[in-house]
Formats: structure tokens, C-alpha cells, sequence
């Protein structure tokens, strides 16, 4: 069977995507900086000996310790043209209309968290486990980007401190079907090993979004999927999902990082891919709805949100810019003949 990163040049090119090997050629500096006081709390293990990979570090404490795996990644690299954060739109009105989200008093771009998990299967027995997480933050014109990954079994304790830490310090969670699987996973996980989750989180979950906005437009509502069709993003060599429990449990075994790398790299790209959802959405929709969509069937799914969610205003308001702003015929002619009775109704 054809091992995932079993070449060199394989690894060394998902090291490099991940951004935990130097780019000597072009003399770039790596982006890992190390563990520092201010992203995770806690003492640090300092036998490096038991770190598996060449990057990284070990934290936690001499009962139970996890690989804890940072980098960063400039704004500007993400969006060159525009300030990235001024931009993006998380007003209660549009929050509502995307997400189940309802508290809003406190949102803003620098109080979510993404969160994204990798687990040896889809129920949450005593033997299953989140054997990675993942997440990701909006600070000091960066998106920060860690992973605690898990040597084996016994590293959970360790990872579980970790995250309840982290967690204290936003209030919301951006994640992809998120509340009915990842945090619903580890508030089980956090209750086999007698441990409280955070409970004062609030969810932005973008499988809501996708569903809500595009409705039958798709035929998968998996991330990959969006990501191809919506985002243009097609993954390359990435291991998919399913295999993930495999791959772990033969690196337990084993320890032979090769099949680990493979994680790593698809937990990275599943955060990238939410980061990019969420911008789709907070970065087009903002009054009046449809004047940041090109796409003619986009508008009319604003409309159609709108008007499932009796947003009287904001549907007059849209409408009006939409059609004013249509220049094919075709498209007019749709939008008054569908639209404007119900318009004038509102």
C-alpha cells in the first residue's frame, strides 16, 4: 500500500507547507518560534529526546505531556489588497442569518477561535480519542496556527489542559459542523477524564452557513468538497479523513513519523479551509446584501435568506440594489418576476 510522505522529498515538501522546515534556499527564517508563555499555559517537558518530529516541542508535565506544534502566517499573505480584519463582517444581524450564533455581544475578529479535530473514529468510546487539534486565532496582524498532537494514548490528559487553557481566552468557536461533532467530542473526552469543558463558548459554525446559503446548490456538504467547488482550493496528496485513525494508530505502533506527517498536514489544511470559508462569507455579506456577489445565483440566495429569515428592510434594501445594478435582461426579468410582489408585500 502506498505510504503517504514514505519519500523524502514528500516530507520535506509537507514540512515546508506546514512551515516547520527552513526554506535555506531562499535563506526565509522558519515560521515556528517555539512555545511561548502567552499561547499555552502550563510547564513545559523539556526532554526533547521524546518529541518524534524536528520541530515543535513537548508541554505539560512530567504525568502527561503532548507535541505542541505552532507557526503563524502574515495577514498580508492571506489578503494582500485589503486590511484583512477591517474588513470582515460579524455584525449580530449578518451572524444571525449565517450561524445558530445569539450571543454577539462580545464578537469581533479577535475573540474567535477555529477549532478542528482529527479522532480514531466518529463515536466517542472510552478507547476514542481526538489524536489531534487543531487551532487557529486572528492576532498582532497574524493567524496563528496550533496543533497539540498525541504520541499515543496517555498524552491525552496533557492536550485536554491544554485546550480547556486556550479556550479560556475566546468566547466563540468558528469550526465545520462543529457543535454536533468536534465539540460535542471533546465535552465527552473532557467528561471520561473527569474534566470540565469551558461552557461559556458560543458556535459559528460554517456547515450551518453553507447549508443555509446555498441550500441544494450542493451535492456534498463536506468541507473538501465546498472547498473545491466554492473556493477553488483542490487538495493535493491529502490523506483522507478516513484513513487518519489507521495512519495513527500504525505511528503509535511504529513511531515512525511518516505516518504522522500525513496528519498534520491534513489538520492544517482542514483549518485553512475554514479560515477561507469564513472569509467568504464575513468579508460578502454586508448591506446592502448582494453588492459583494458577482455570481447572479448568489444574490438570489441572499434574497432567499432574507426572506426565510423575514428581514423586511434588508430584503427591500437588497432588491433594490441588486436589480438596479443587473445588467443582463434574463436576470431582471427573473428578479421582478419572483421577487418584487413579495417585496411589496413586506
Amino acid at each position: 500500500m502506498f505510504l503517504y510522505g514514505a519519500h523524502r522529498w514528500f516530507i520535506d515538501g509537507i514540512l515546508k507547507f506546514l512551515g516547520y522546515l527552513d526554506n535555506t534556499q531562499k535563506g526565509e527564517k522558519s515560521n515556528f518560534v517555539g512555545i511561548r508563555r502567552d499561547v499555552i499555559r502550563g510547564r513545559r517537558h523539556e526532554v526533547q529526546a521524546e518529541n518524534p518530529f524536528p520541530f515543535g516541542c513537548l508541554i505539560g508535565t512530567e504525568e502527561s505531556s503532548v507535541v505542541y506544534i505552532y507557526r503563524r502566517i502574515p495577514l498580508e499573505k492571506i489578503s494582500p489588497r485589503f486590511d484583512l480584519l477591517k474588513e470582515i463582517n460579524l455584525n449580530p444581524e449578518t451572524v444571525k442569518l449565517l450561524t445558530t450564533c445569539r450571543n454577539t455581544e462580545n464578537l469581533c475578529s479577535d475573540n474567535v477561535l477555529f477549532l478542528d479535530i482529527e479522532t480514531t473514529g466518529l463515536t466517542v468510546g472510552p478507547s476514542d480519542v481526538a489524536v489531534i487539534i487543531g487551532l487557529g486565532f486572528f492576532r498582532d496582524g497574524y493567524f496563528h496556527i496550533e496543533q497539540l498532537f498525541l504520541r499515543n494514548y496517555e498524552d491525552e490528559y496533557a492536550s485536554l489542559v491544554a485546550l480547556s487553557e486556550r479556550l479560556k481566552n475566546f468566547s466563540y468557536l468558528v469550526g465545520y459542523n462543529l457543535k454536533s461533532f468536534d465539540y460535542n467530542f471533546l465535552k465527552k473526552r473532557f467528561l471520561y477524564k473527569r474534566m470540565r469543558i469551558p461552557s461559556h463558548l458560543d458556535f459559528i459554525d460554517l456547515y450551518i452557513s453553507v447549508r443555509r446559503f446555498f441550500g441544494k446548490r450542493f451535492d456534498s456538504w463536506r468541507l473538501k468538497y465546498v472547498e473545491e467547488v466554492l473556493l477553488k482550493r483542490k487538495r493535493e496528496d491529502d490523506l483522507p479523513s478516513e484513513l487518519i485513525p489507521e495512519y495513527w494508530l500504525k505511528f503509535v505502533r511504529t513511531r515512525d513519523v511518516r505516518y504522522a506527517y500525513p496528519i498534520l498536514s491534513h489538520n492544517v489544511r482542514d483549518i485553512m479551509g475554514m479560515l477561507y470559508l469564513f472569509l467568504w462569507f464575513f468579508l460578502r455579506m454586508k448591506r446592502p446584501y448582494g453588492c459583494r456577489f458577482s455570481n447572479f445565483q448568489d444574490k438570489i440566495s441572499v434574497l432567499n435568506l432574507l426572506l426565510k429569515y423575514k428581514m423586511n428592510e434588508a430584503i427591500e434594501e437588497s432588491f433594490g440594489y441588486i436589480l438596479k445594478k443587473e445588467s443582463d435582461g434574463n436576470c431582471k426579468k427573473f428578479l421582478l418576476e419572483n421577487y418584487a410582489n413579495v417585496v411589496r408585500e413586506e
